[in-house]
């Protein structure tokens, strides 16, 4: 098993001039934020990679979906365990940084608003994964269970990674999560699904089989 290393686990620091009522972000809002150096998580630990491996069981080959794929960490992660895969955000810049880091042919990043435009080339039932860390906040979530349910082929897995903020709790705006209400709400059509609790504020969701 392949998997990008570090040793210890990051912890999201949020300076408090920073939390504020949640806004509405604009794509050029996220270009300026990855231009800065932003996109945390910027790296995946071995904790993360063992998680997955553990909670998903990855099997080397086969295609995958990386939504609000940011700088391209985690679609790089899933190409070195043998995935071929296509990560989509709405941030041109995040888009720019992540191309310029991958030297591999088995990953493709495409600039993407994941709300308004539907994902090219993506046949029914052709993804055997498709992954959403830390992005599942900003998206709409009727229609992204409804996609990717047809995308999935019928063994195939959606992986969400999110934070979940507490009723009334301040949040930076590029650091969002979900309430506990839209993490169970994530779940409905659902025929299987898993959550894992991974930190006080991080959550893992598991989801096979879209009945709709």
């Amino acid at each position: 098993m392949t998997h990008t290393r570090q040793n210890t686990e990051r912890t999201l620091p949020v300076p408090l001039s920073d939390a504020r009522p949640a806004r509405r972000l604009t794509a050029g809002d996220w270009d300026r934020w990855y231009a800065r150096g932003g996109g945390w998580p910027r790296v995946v630990s071995d904790a993360e990679a063992e998680r997955f491996c553990r909670f998903v069981g990855p099997v080397p080959g086969g295609s995958a979906v990386d939504l609000g794929c940011g700088t391209g960490h985690w679609a790089r992660q899933l190409a070195a365990w043998g995935k071929s895969v296509r990560g989509y955000d709405w941030s041109g810049e995040a888009i720019r940084q992540a191309t310029c880091r991958s030297t591999g042919t088995t990953t493709q990043f495409e600039t993407r608003d994941l709300n308004r435009q539907p994902l090219p080339g993506i046949r029914p039932g052709s993804v055997d994964l498709v992954t959403c860390r830390f992005a599942i906040a900003y998206l709409d979530q009727a229609r992204l269970m409804a996609d990717v349910g047809s995308w999935l082929t019928w063994n195939g897995t959606l992986f969400v990674l999110t934070r979940i903020d507490e009723p009334g709790a301040l949040v930076h705006d590029h650091h969002r999560g979900v309430s506990r209400q839209q993490l169970d709400q994530l779940a409905d059509g659902w025929a299987h699904h898993q959550v894992h609790r991974i930190s006080p504020r991080g959550t893992a969701l598991v989801l096979r089989r879209y009945t709709g």
